[in-house]
């Protein structure tokens, strides 16, 4: 899970120059030594060429337009140092422009697509540098520069922007100054250690590298076998298409492969590894929920994976030792102090219509008997039908019209449902809609933690079903936890008994961060998955690929 602090740092984001087509190519043989001329088989024979300074082949370079660079930062970075290349010399590149170049061949281990990283156009013109076109050396310097300056903008803060795939993220992602670190790169033993170094360094993000890789192996050999629908399969039963199951679970590592029919006590455990990597219920039974969660493709797995590690770069790279982390597509909280988990939970997240937002934040405070003052958007479109149909909807929900001693007064059925000109209020007590217990956030969306009266909800597996706000499967342990040992079970039970509303500060604020995560890689190494419940890894892998093919194109140009 989240292993870094979300900063609050304003956004700068990298911009491009961009210039119409190359017109103007200048070719300008350079000098070769004597040594390179006699060990080198490539140019043994090669005419006899006018002798100029490689940097003034950079100058010429700079000079025209190509619009595959971005030439006003080159020119800024080149300028300072008088042209002169740093992975180029001679016919081929120096120690670090190969560590350059190995740093874009690599990027898909990222799952960054290395397309716009000039590949094809750096090994054409390395191509014609070993033959002694100085052009060509110019064009391999500024082409490695550009590409390395690009794959560390993307590993510092992703591939898009986080609102082209979601626009209910609110982390405003880390910043990345592309001029400062090409210099800094140009005067590092190994400029692609330096881009690496902008990717996420937590744990968490290492093992989900670790995870395409398995993944993508296994895409790639066809995956795993499709089980055909049919009954529900249950421990003790023989049928056709468990071999099929034990083919399919071998091949993600829950079960090692034996020939039989039989649905055997091995089997059963393997399902139920599987069903808890899975966020089913580990019952062992091969019902619809759990059957389609084994026909998954492997293909879509990797998908999953790619979305993930791209939400990784989105955010930043530090974070508290304690904090609490949300993660909404799983439905769960853990509570992280000094870096181990000491609490997890189940919780109740935004219904598909109602999405739980992206957002980093503080916990200031408890609230014990909250009364809970009904958002516009629910009491209008909710609350206003039951009262047009049940005049004693309020005082059988404990409800107060704010500013009206008498609601009976009201005609409902004359009532806006889009603009709701009254402000509800529900008092406190077990059957508010906060339950006993709220948590204070600092956020403007009015999203935060609390209790809630339906408890029976946690036993299910889809546990969408709030208006955006965290229910709470045990928040009288957080709330103990969050407040300190003096706030022992029967001091925090005295004041929900005596039915009061008290505000309690936390003695420190503590850290909270609604996430979503659908892949993740366990500290024992299983990977779990969840399903998209808010389309967003669609979205976001939509975005990818119609920005993969518009570089693509870009770097195919001439």
């Amino acid at each position: 899970m989240l292993r870094e602090r979300r900063s609050r740092a304003n956004e700068r984001p990298w911009g491009y120059q961009i210039v119409s087509s190359f017109r103007h190519r200048t070719t300008i043989a350079f000098a070769l030594t004597a040594g390179l001329l006699a060990t080198s088989p490539a140019v043994a024979n090669a005419p006899a060429v006018v002798a100029v300074p490689l940097a003034g082949a950079v100058a010429s370079a700079l000079a025209g337009q190509d619009e595959r660079l971005s030439l006003a930062l080159l020119r800024q970075i080149y300028g300072a140092r008088a042209n002169s290349p740093v992975w180029v010399e001679g016919l081929g590149l120096t120690a670090r422009g190969e560590k350059a170049l190995a740093a874009l061949e690599a990027a898909s281990s990222h799952a960054i697509d290395p397309a716009g990283y000039h590949l094809p156009a750096i090994a054409k013109a390395r191509h014609a540098a070993a033959s002694g076109d100085a052009a060509a050396a110019a064009r391999l310097e500024l082409l490695l520069s550009d590409g390395l300056v690009r794959h560390a903008r993307d590993l510092a803060q992703g591939q898009i922007e986080p609102q082209v795939a979601q626009d209910d993220w609110t982390i405003k992602h880390p910043t990345f100054d592309g001029a400062k670190f090409l210099a800094e790169a140009m005067g590092s033993d190994d400029p692609g250690a330096l881009a690496a170094a902008r990717a996420p360094n937590s744990e968490a993000y290492g093992l989900l590298r670790q995870a395409l890789a398995r993944y993508r192996a296994l895409a790639e050999a066809g995956g795993w076998p499709a089980i055909p629908d049919g009954p529900k399969l249950e421990p003790g039963m023989e049928d056709e298409r468990v071999p099929v199951l034990r083919r399919r679970l071998a091949a993600t590592g829950e079960l090692a492969y034996v020939e039989s029919k039989l649905y055997d006590e091995p089997l059963k455990a393997a399902i139920e590894l599987f069903q808890i990597r899975h966020g089913l219920t580990p019952d062992a039974v091969i019902g619809h929920q759990t059957l389609a969660s084994l026909n998954v493709p492997a293909e879509r797995r990797v998908a999953q994976i790619v979305a993930n590690l791209e939400r990784w770069r989105w955010l930043p790279r530090k974070v508290e030792p304690s904090h609490i982390s949300v993660n909404v597509a799983a439905a769960s909280l853990k509570v992280i102090e000094n870096g181990v988990e000491t609490m997890d939970m189940r919780v109740i997240a935004g219904d598909p219509k109602h999405h739980t937002p992206v957002i980093a934040d503080i916990i200031t405070a408890v609230t014990i008997n909250p009364a809970w003052h009904v958002p516009q958007s629910i009491a209008g479109k909710e609350i206003l039908p039951q009262l047009r149909k049940n005049p004693d909807y309020l005082a059988a929900n404990r409800m107060t019209v704010m500013g009206w001693d008498d609601a009976t007064l009201i005609d409902w059925h004359q009532v806006s449902t889009t603009a709701f000109p009254f402000r509800l209020r529900q008092n406190p007590g077990p059957d508010n809609s906060l339950g006993l217990l709220k948590f204070n956030l600092t956020n403007p969306l009015n999203i935060y933690l609390h209790d809630t009266p339906t408890r029976h909800l946690f036993a299910r597996d889809r546990r969408w079903l709030s208006h955006g706000c965290v229910r709470l499967q045990k928040p009288a342990d957080l709330a103990q936890h969050l407040l300190g040992a003096k706030w022992t079970p029967e001091r925090l039970n005295a004041l929900v008994d005596a039915q009061e509303t008290v505000t309690v500060g936390l003695p420190k604020p503590m850290p909270v961060y609604l996430l979503y995560w659908t892949a993740w890689v366990e500290a024992d190494g299983s990977t779990h998955f969840r399903g998209d419940i808010y389309d967003r890894d669609s979205r976001l892998n939509e975005a990818l690929s119609a920005r993969r093919s518009t570089r693509t194109l870009v770097a195919a140009s001439p």
